[in-house]
């Protein structure tokens, strides 16, 4: 099979980039022929486009999908109605995972910019009344739910919608997606290589893994909720994002600069050390997680993990079996949960050995990838586009 994978970054940013180029090395085993195309104005890294067979810029769409002659298509990120018309317009049958709420709310990240709120509305008039249509990406521009709901009928009439979650699935069929068409595949992480010289746990550090430039992942909350703490909880953070320095200068005012440390990004053999050395993951999102790939992660190194109960958190995680379960935008309640763990470690090792368990029977990759190669093999039998 000749698949084509769309995704308007090549380069590895996020989780579906990563989840990009791990999927398509793990089809190479079934004979898939992988290519990428990407956006032309996006950087391109050889790194990351080596996981493929092959890797264009999109230039002229329709010329290409000629040339390149795939059985399937299979878009990740990619912005606009054009290039998905150009898409379903082609000879090949077209199927979209949805990663995130993009084309499901008119700021992006489903929460409201007045409270902060866990939002789960469909996009209409009501976001409005939120300011829901004000993006800052380097300026400020508005996106009116009109626009949003534009985009989503570009995308509607494609052969198939994959999503990680049912949550998500419930969301889009909200929007009017063809539930029949909609096929869930929770995510997967693949096995961890364990750390050189692995640590010892640490059952009073805490462990925050993501984007510190989204405030739907509640960063600022983790941070009053460890100054909540009772126990001498410490925070070690893996990641970057444009607001690190607002929590840097939040930190400091809580009186926390000695218990956070803002490690930046990490490599694959840090991210194993870092695991390994938490006493608890956390993972305090406010905005409906599509999924929320953080967790199976720590699951997989059986580490106990504090997460939220939004969006499709609870298909991965089992309260007081894998973790502990709060509400979101509550730091006395997250303090809590962490004290707990922190105070009890025996606790904390039985919930990330049930997790270790856990994500053993579902989550490895070798689920995800039958059931999409199931599905994308199908659609190549259908053959033809819109």
């Amino acid at each position: 099979m000749r698949l084509l994978w769309v995704n308007e970054i090549a380069g590895l940013t996020g989780g579906c980039e990563r989840y990009v180029r791990d999927t398509a090395v793990l089809f190479r085993d079934h004979g898939v022929h992988s290519t990428l195309m990407y956006s032309v104005a996006a950087d391109h890294d050889p790194a990351y486009t080596k996981a493929f067979d092959a890797a264009f810029p999109m230039v002229d769409i329709p010329s290409q999908l000629v040339a390149l002659k795939p059985d399937v298509v299979y878009i990740h990120r990619l912005s606009g109605i054009a290039p998905v018309n150009a898409f379903a317009q082609g000879p090949a049958p077209v199927a979209r995972f949805f990663h995130d709420h993009r084309l499901f709310c008119t700021r992006e990240h489903k929460y409201t910019a007045r409270g902060r709120r866990t939002c789960t509305r469909t996009v209409g008039p009501g976001c409005l009344a939120c300011h829901g249509g004000i993006v800052k990406d380097g300026g400020l521009r508005f996106v009116g739910p009109w626009t949003v709901l534009r985009e989503q009928a570009a995308n509607k009439g494609l052969a198939a919608f994959v999503v990680g979650s049912s949550y998500m699935a419930g969301h889009i069929a909200a929007h009017g997606f063809d539930r029949a068409r909609t096929h869930v595949l929770p995510l997967y992480t693949t096995e961890p290589l364990p750390p050189a010289d692995p640590p010892a746990r640490e059952p009073d550090l805490a462990l925050f893994v993501g984007q510190l430039g989204a405030m739907a992942k509640a960063f600022d909350t983790l941070l009053d909720a460890l100054a909540l703490c009772r126990k001498p909880v410490r925070l070690l953070v893996h990641g970057t994002g444009k607001f690190e320095e607002a929590y840097r200068t939040q930190a400091a005012s809580l009186g926390l600069g000695n218990r956070v440390d803002f490690a930046g990004k990490a490599d694959d053999a840090g991210l194993a050390r870092a695991y390994a050395r938490a006493g608890f993951v956390v993972f305090p999102s406010r905005g409906p997680e599509t999924f929320g790939l953080v967790g199976p992660e720590a699951m997989s190194r059986s580490t106990a993990v504090i997460a939220t109960m939004v969006g499709g958190t609870g298909e991965w995680l089992t309260p007081d079996r894998s973790g502990l379960a709060v509400p979101p935008n509550d730091p006395a309640a997250l303090a809590q949960a962490m004290d707990r763990l922190a105070g009890e470690p025996e606790l904390a090792a039985r919930l990330g050995s049930s997790g270790r368990k856990d994500w053993e029977a579902r989550f490895r990759p070798e689920r995800h990838v039958r059931d999409l190669l199931a599905l994308l093999r199908d659609l190549a039998g259908k053959g033809g586009g819109q």
